[in-house]
């Protein structure tokens, strides 16, 4: 088979992926409510490595890796669990602790097979280390400041973000399953297509898309946000996917953007900790001084990611040696 077809096919499964499992669970969760924020975390951000490992396995096995191998064993496991509470065979609450259990295993599995196979390529943990440790450091630096002044220098916050990077190590599958899809697979595809910054840019826009579903089910127990809200996310989104598509290509190494994306999801929940369900809208933006500090946060975030993209990262043309 011809390799632009075979990039073709492994596109549409792709996309297939992360289209329809994702209204395939807010499906699950409008009839059944099965789901709460970290379980239907955990399983929806499996599809974006779950596309891509499925279109390797259908048309291009030699490229198969046995992260590929876990991140499906993963998610067909976690699917089971949720599939037997859908049918009421499985309580919801006993579904919850199977599922946070699998990505537990699954994660440390990912982590043990990506320290000890160099052929991984953006999977090895060690690829480009010293230039990971450069680019991530300045980077957690900028989060825990922008913790301290969201939280308005509360302590008690600043301990949860640490505290929230070091548990990640309990959603690795998630975050994993996210920065394989995006940044070590359709990053350097839009790329190609589009130029470095434009196929960033719409990077950007198709990893806050396809989150819209799971915001659905956040409202019910994380978040509520309005219009007002979501443009800010949206746009916030975009120039995390410019940031983390700039260590990506000078790194060509996932786990780098996985611990970013670890400290970015830290910093959004230790920096509304005192809320237990974040309502982030234009009136709490405007009657609560705690939402409006992290959204000016949050803005200024926005636009020192931004600039990265134009830094020389982000001139010329994409180099087509690390597409899986």
């Amino acid at each position: 088979m011809k390799t632009k077809k075979i990039e073709k096919y492994k596109l549409i499964v792709f996309f297939g992926t992360i289209i329809i499992l994702p209204y395939l669970f807010l499906y699950m969760e409008k009839q059944r409510e099965i789901f709460d924020s970290v379980s239907i975390s955990m399983i929806y951000c499996y599809t974006p490595a779950l596309g891509v490992s499925l279109g390797l396995y259908f048309f291009e096995k030699e490229k198969f890796k046995k992260q590929n191998y876990i991140i499906m064993l993963g998610f067909t496991i976690t699917f089971i669990e949720v599939l037997l509470t859908y049918f009421a065979i499985l309580n919801s609450e006993v579904m919850k602790i199977l599922v946070a259990i699998t990505s537990l295993i699954i994660g440390l599995w990912l982590i043990a097979v990506s320290i000890f196979n160099p052929s991984s390529g953006n999977m090895y943990i060690n690829n480009n280390i010293s230039k990971c440790r450069k680019l991530v450091f300045p980077i957690f630096i900028i989060y825990s400041i922008a913790t301290l002044i969201a939280s308005g220098f509360n302590i008690l916050s600043f301990g949860e973000f640490f505290a929230g990077i070091i548990f990640s190590v309990g959603a690795v599958s998630s975050l994993f399953g996210e920065e394989y899809g995006w940044r070590g697979y359709l990053q350097e595809i839009l790329q190609i297509r589009f130029g470095k910054r434009v196929g960033v840019i719409l990077l950007g826009i198709i990893w806050e898309l396809w989150h819209f579903p799971i915001e659905i089910i956040w409202q019910k127990d994380l978040f509520v946000v309005d219009i007002f809200g979501y443009i800010v996310r949206f746009i916030f989104i975009i120039s995390l996917a410019i940031m983390m598509g700039y260590v990506y290509m000078k790194t060509k190494n996932i786990w780098a953007t996985s611990i970013i994306h670890a400290i970015n999801n830290s910093m959004g929940t230790a920096s509304l900790y005192t809320s237990d369900k974040i309502v982030w809208t234009y009136e709490s933006i405007m009657n609560n001084s705690q939402i409006m500090r992290f959204t000016v946060v949050i803005l200024i975030l926005t636009i020192i990611f931004s600039t990265y993209l134009f830094t020389k990262e982000y001139s010329g043309k994409v180099e087509n040696e690390s597409i899986v």
